[in-house]
């Protein structure tokens, strides 16, 4: 049982750390592409909000397909989960 316990909090935290990163990592790209077009071209800072806008919306689009994937690996964890404990029940009665 402690052992199925730490693999539990070392998924919770292999799950926050990527829900971070794949957030971050498009605003980070919008910011950097965003100021070296700004600077080439001396517009002042339209593309680095442009991009940020744009680093944000993919952000968010990654979290909603990461939390859709897990939504759905969840699900079949609950089903074997449940035929394992009807496979069981059935054992058990014979």
């Amino acid at each position: 049982m402690k052992n199925n316990n730490k693999k539990t909090i070392g998924e919770g935290i292999a799950l926050i750390t990527q829900v971070g990163l794949s957030i971050i990592t498009p605003i980070l790209i919008g910011v950097y592409l965003g100021n070296l077009m700004d600077k080439k071209l001396n517009t002042g800072m339209v593309f680095t909000i442009i991009f940020i806008i744009v680093g944000a919306l993919s952000g968010f689009m990654n979290l909603f397909k990461l939390g859709n994937r897990k939504t759905e690996k969840g699900s079949e964890v609950d089903a074997s989960r449940r035929k394992d404990k009807d496979d069981n029940k059935e054992d058990n009665s014979s």
